[in-house]
């Protein structure tokens, strides 16, 4: 069935947002070096990036009391507890902050994808669990904003994605049934598992090479580019 609206996810599907995390957590790294010469930076890298992905499934925006900063201190404990640096989290965070601060990666492809769904008669909107001043922001940064309504985020609802709510609401401000409608992210366990419990077909963009985990969510659509959604949607 040809649906009537198409909702993506934000970070690391419109924007890269763990190209950039990395790239800052490689250059703190290499800063560290005189002082923690036994971490490689790649070690740096892989160690906070899974430590950012378990933050991000336990808390959210959407909680009382959580944000960025925050979220980015408890990372970077993870991270250290990981690689057994029992100094303090301070350097790391400050470094990692003023590099990170005020930049956004959109993907070549967004712009264009978004673009041609509209011209095809498609709506397209944002459902996401990042910090709303934050994802706003990027939205207007890369020039996105105007190819996307509704924006709903999970800090204004006081849920976080996989909830069936957070897109059962974005169906409402779209004025289209869920049945109706395709949720395009990166993430299995937020945004195709939300996306299947509210009735939406559940696109996985899978930009970077990963195995599904046993027992994940299944995704209707598997792709490996936004630019593969304009041959699902003619």
């Amino acid at each position: 069935m040809r649906p009537l609206a198409v909702f993506f996810d934000l970070d690391d599907t419109l924007v890269d947002e763990t190209g950039l995390m990395a790239d800052c957590v490689r250059r703190v790294a290499e800063e560290m070096q005189e002082t923690y010469p036994f971490l490689p930076p790649d070690l740096v890298v892989a160690a906070y990036l899974q430590a950012s992905l378990e933050v991000w499934k336990r808390v959210t925006p959407a909680q009382p009391g959580v944000t960025i900063p925050l979220m980015r201190r408890w990372t970077w404990e993870a991270a250290l507890r990981r690689l057994g640096v029992a100094g303090p989290v301070e350097p790391f965070l400050q470094r990692y902050t003023a590099l990170r601060d005020g930049k956004v990666r959109p993907f070549p492809d967004a712009r264009p994808v978004l673009e041609e769904l509209r011209r095809r008669g498609y709506r397209t909107g944002l459902i996401t669990n990042g910090e709303s001043a934050l994802q706003r922001w990027k939205l207007d940064r890369t020039s996105l904003a105007s190819l996307l309504d509704p924006v709903v985020t999970s800090q204004e609802l006081g849920r976080s994605k996989p909830d069936p709510e957070v897109f059962l609401e974005a169906a409402r401000r779209a004025g289209v049934r869920p049945e109706a409608s395709w949720m395009v992210g990166d993430l299995l366990h937020a945004d195709v598992a939300g996306a299947r419990a509210a009735g939406m077909t559940a696109v996985w963009v899978r930009r970077r090479p990963t195995q599904q985990p046993s027992g994940a969510p299944e995704p209707h659509h598997v792709i490996t580019s936004l630019t593969s959604l304009l041959e699902l949607l003619p």
